[in-house]
């Protein structure tokens, strides 16, 4: 199935609902925005299996991410992410963000759930303009990776 989207490059819709084996989904670069990532969310809650979840370039933007995290939070087996409050994802080591628009205040959100992430080994949140508007995103991070001590790979 995976190779055969790929090659899809018109597809406009696809539902996998009742998917609860689903242990990997890759949805980088597609635009999702704001509005999709509500649809995504309802999406997520039902893969009780996935492990695995790329959401780079997608706008998710400010707007998108607390829906998200909603959903994520009841996500407790998922191992590598892209979202936003993850706090309760104690067993994450991989969250990807980049290219989301996240800003410095979806950063000083993030950077609170990072606290808690203790076996994170690996984030990525290149080009979300972390410190474009003002320093408080990038401080907010910058104190929380102190914590993180199991991280190996950063990208910003």
């Amino acid at each position: 199935l995976a190779d055969a989207l790929r090659e899809m490059k018109q597809l406009q819709s696809l539902d996998l609902q009742w998917n609860e084996q689903l242990q990997s989904l890759d949805l980088y670069g597609n635009g999702i925005g704001p509005a999709g990532t509500a649809t995504l969310a309802d999406a997520l809650r039902e893969m009780k299996q996935l492990q695995s979840l790329d959401l780079g370039r997608n706008k998710i933007l400010p707007a998108g991410t607390a829906t998200l995290a909603d959903a994520l939070r009841e996500m407790k087996q998922l191992q590598s992410l892209l979202a936003d409050a993850l706090r309760e994802m104690k067993q994450l080591q991989s969250l990807n963000l980049r290219h989301n628009g996240i800003g410095p205040a979806g950063t000083a959100t993030l950077a609170d759930a990072l606290r808690e992430m203790k076996q994170l080994q690996s984030l990525n949140l290149e080009g979300n303009d972390i410190g474009r508007f003002g320093p408080a995103g990038a401080a907010a991070l910058a104190d929380a990776l102190r914590e993180m001590k199991q991280l190996q790979s950063l990208d910003l």
